[in-house]
């Protein structure tokens, strides 16, 4: 379960979600991501249920070809590629 709240340097009217995204619980979605093309630019962020390849998969690759996906580890506050 994922949904992308922001894409570039602006936060998204309509977010964009997974097709399991459940609005009666976001608060499931505890892993911040950030997905950057293959220049390192920062082209979407959002929040996961998980830290997996799926938003990278299902949204960022096909849309806008992107090439990584980092989660933000909470414990040292650092990005980190998956």
């Amino acid at each position: 379960m994922w949904i992308v709240t922001k894409e570039e340097d602006h936060y998204l009217e309509h977010p964009v979600h997974s097709r399991d995204w459940d609005d009666k619980h976001p608060e499931l979605a505890l892993h911040p991501f950030r997905m950057r093309d293959g220049d390192g630019n920062i082209i979407y962020e959002g929040f996961s249920s998980a830290e997996t390849f799926d938003p990278l998969d299902d949204y960022g690759q096909p849309n806008f070809g992107c090439s990584d996906i980092q989660y933000l580890n909470l414990k040292t506050n650092k990005w980190e590629t998956l």
